[in-house]
């Protein structure tokens, strides 16, 4: 998805019926949270890419932590990209 405003629940929604999904791009698609993350960490464990980028009017946000790297950490060990932009509180 790119360059669209999408919800947490709406992100949900969406990989709890696609749990082969290797590649997941969500670039520049709202302000996603640790719980739409967690979710993707656990339904997607065969995940190798994962992008999660802000709008193009939003610069920061403090709304994905360091509780999503130690989920995807733990489900998703085919992960080799992983690109979250502008997240303040992942260091």
């Amino acid at each position: 998805l790119h360059d669209c405003q999408v919800t947490d629940s709406q992100v949900e929604n969406i990989v709890q019926y696609c749990p082969s999904l290797q590649v997941l791009r969500l670039e520049q698609c709202g302000c996603l949270s640790d719980r739409s993350m967690m979710t993707i960490a656990k339904s997607c464990i065969e995940l190798n890419t994962l992008v999660v980028t802000l709008p193009s009017n939003i610069f920061q946000s403090n709304m994905i932590t360091v509780r999503t790297i130690e989920a995807l950490e733990a489900h998703c060990l085919s992960l080799k990209k992983f690109v979250c932009g502008g997240q303040v509180r992942i260091s």
